[in-house]
């Protein structure tokens, strides 16, 4: 009965997480949308100016490689944090603790959830990273 509850519970975690995915909609609609001026903004000066395409794409390339660096940096970086997180929760598993301090990850706006927001989802919380039900999360 255990193990089915559980996962049922690390399967709730994964329906949450996966619906991080519709957080990023609008994100996605954002690029979508950016794209098409762009490309409209690049035929409006081939049409009127008789310019050469190259240096336009050339600058739209930099400045998309530039926003992707940023990206996987932040992604980076809240990857990192989560790794960290990861091992103070063996640590504190192995030590039989009964409060675990854990860093709140940077950039979490560019996250969905990363500090349960209801006793509900700590419970979740804990059984996907096996934590017992009587230790205290503390997120800082």
């Amino acid at each position: 009965m255990a193990k089915k509850k559980n996962a049922l519970s690390h399967t709730k975690w994964i329906i949450r997480e996966s619906l991080s995915t519709i957080t990023m909609l609008p994100f996605i609609i954002m690029v979508q949308i950016t794209r098409l001026v762009v490309l409209k903004l690049l035929r409006y000066l081939v049409i009127r100016y008789k310019t050469d395409l190259f240096y336009p794409v050339l600058a739209t390339g930099v400045i998309v490689c530039v926003l992707a660096v940023i990206y996987i940096r932040i992604f980076l970086a809240i990857g990192q944090v989560n790794d960290y997180r990861s091992q103070l929760i063996q640590a504190g598993i192995e030590q039989n603790q009964k409060e675990i301090v854990l860093p709140i990850l940077p950039y979490s706006e560019y996250c969905w959830q990363t500090v349960p927001p209801t006793e509900e989802w700590e419970k979740d919380f804990k059984d996907f990273y096996h934590i017992p039900q009587d230790v205290t999360l503390r997120f800082e």
